[in-house]
């Protein structure tokens, strides 16, 4: 089974509105990243996960172990995707807009697929689990709201 993760570019949009002025015409791909990895190698720390789990990250796969898809809850929860464990609807839509630069169409598409992902996850109690339950269902679903991603990765 092969897992898309596409979190780090998703990153790269947080950290641009997080950390990049409005007036910086243009912020290097390099500086983007090594933001990124602030974020990542701090919620790394918080929650114990390995280097194994930064690489699953890179290589756009679900880290293997519990702390690195606890990793992925903190960094759901930086995004404000997650709050107390669960999708946040709101936080999602928020985060996910500013990347689709306006288009009303593919922010209501994006809206449609937070929707029925919230549905299919539900609210289980395990938030690292619910991590790894909004990639899966964002991965499953993308595609069928004309979301793309690279070629070699298959959701389930």
């Amino acid at each position: 089974m092969k897992f898309v993760i596409f979190s780090l570019m998703v990153y790269l949009f947080y950290v641009q509105n997080a950390y990049c002025k409005p007036s910086d015409q243009f912020v290097s791909r390099d500086k983007l990243k090594e933001a990124a990895m602030l974020i990542v190698n701090d919620c790394k720390t918080q929650v114990g996960a390995t280097d194994a789990d930064i690489e699953a990250l890179k290589a756009h796969k679900l880290p293997a172990s519990k702390e690195g898809l606890c990793m992925l809850q903190c960094l759901f929860n930086t995004g404000k995707i997650m709050e107390n464990g669960k999708l946040n609807k709101e936080g999602a839509i928020e985060f996910f807009t500013p990347g689709l630069k306006g288009d009303a169409d593919k922010v209501d598409k994006m809206k449609q697929m937070i929707n029925l992902c919230e549905k299919e996850i539900g609210d289980g109690s395990d938030g690292c689990e619910n991590a790894k339950l909004i990639i899966e269902c964002t991965v499953k679903h993308g595609r069928e709201f004309g979301f793309t991603f690279p070629n070699h990765l298959k959701p389930n």
